[in-house]
């Protein structure tokens, strides 16, 4: 017996269409933990399927010479799944590179610099806080303006 993707991968080839494109991974978001000079937690969405609850990163923007998985886990059908990595034994002061995903597809690079060790004194210091309510609209929801 010919398994089935024998025949149709090549079938869709022919006909000039493909499978729909494994999810790539969205809305890559950090977050500094207690010490911030030494860990980093880092999130994303995939909205349908799963790209993997993985993050290769490192010091080099062209090498990725560790890798870390996490954990998935589906929130609802319209925001899809969530994958949360958190990052440990990171050098103090050091900007690392990094993309998330897995098998089913990969962010783009992107880039964090780690905090200075507690007991130092850091200097100035700027961040920026920003919120999202997620707020969904549901059937026979009014909604609010």
């Amino acid at each position: 017996m010919v398994p089935r993707s024998t025949v149709i991968l090549p079938l869709l080839a022919a006909l000039g269409l493909a499978l729909p494109a494994a999810a790539a991974p969205q809305y890559v978001r950090i977050s500094y933990m207690e010490d911030s000079s030494s860990s980093m937690g880092v999130a994303w969405t995939t909205t349908s399927g799963t790209a993997g609850a993985t993050v290769q990163y490192g010091t080099s923007k062209t090498t990725y010479a560790l890798t870390v998985t996490g954990t998935s886990n589906k929130v609802s059908a319209t925001l899809g799944t969530v994958s949360e990595v958190t990052l440990t034994k990171l050098t103090p002061n050091t900007t690392y590179y990094y993309r998330v995903g897995g098998a089913g597809g990969w962010s783009p690079q992107y880039n964090f610099r780690t905090g200075v060790p507690q007991n130092k004194d850091c200097g100035a210091m700027r961040f920026v806080v920003m919120g999202d309510s997620r707020a969904e609209s549901f059937q026979g929801d009014q909604g609010v303006s």
